[in-house]
C-alpha cells in the first residue's frame, strides 16, 4: 500500500499502523495519536520526505521482525523517543533525516539484537535524553556514522 501527500492527524490511536504489510509513506505529514506510525509483527515501512511530530509516546515505533527505513524526513517533537526499536529483530535504517527536539531519545534502540540498524548523515541534536541509545545486547549491528549530535 501506498500513502502519498496527505495530512493524517489522530486523537488517540496509531496515526498510521502496519501490522505484517508493506507501506510507502511518501510526502506525507502525520501528527498526533499514541504513535505517529506503529510497525507491528513483520510489518514492512518505507518513510519517505515526511513529517511525523507531536505524538504522545513514540513518533516511530518499530515492532519485532519489522523493517523500517526512514529517508528524508522529520520527526520531531514527541512526547518519548523519535524513532523506538524494543523488540528482538527489527531492522532499521535511517539516513538525510532530522531526529530532533524530542522528549526522550532520538533514536532508541534496546532489544533489537540480530536486526540490522544503519544511522547515518542524520540532524539528531536538541533531543531531551540525547541523540542514539543503543542497548548492549545489539550493539554488534548496528552502525552510526557521521550525524550531527
Amino acid at each position: 500500500m501506498r500513502l502519498s501527500k496527505l495530512m493524517v492527524k489522530s486523537a488517540g490511536c496509531p496515526a498510521i499502523a502496519a501490522q505484517a504489510a508493506m507501506l510507502v509513506v511518501e510526502d506525507c505529514y502525520v501528527s498526533g495519536g499514541r504513535c505517529g506510525i506503529e510497525v507491528l509483527g513483520g510489518g514492512d515501512v518505507t518513510l519517505r520526505r515526511s513529517v511525523v511530530c507531536r505524538s504522545r509516546c513514540h513518533g516511530v515505533s518499530i515492532g519485532a521482525r519489522s523493517r523500517l527505513v526512514v529517508e528524508s524526513c522529520s520527526i520531531f517533537e514527541n512526547s518519548e523517543h523519535g524513532i523506538c526499536a524494543e523488540q528482538g529483530q527489527a531492522d532499521v535504517f535511517v539516513t538525510r533525516s532530522r531526529v530532533s527536539y524530542n522528549g526522550g531519545v532520538g533514536v532508541y534502540l534496546d532489544g533489537a539484537a540480530g536486526g540490522q540498524v544503519s544511522i547515518n548523515d542524520n540532524d539528531l541534536r536538541n533531543n531531551a535524553k540525547g541523540s542514539v541509545h543503543v542497548a548492549p545486547v545489539c550493539q554488534g549491528s548496528v552502525t552510526v556514522g557521521s550525524n550531527l549530535t
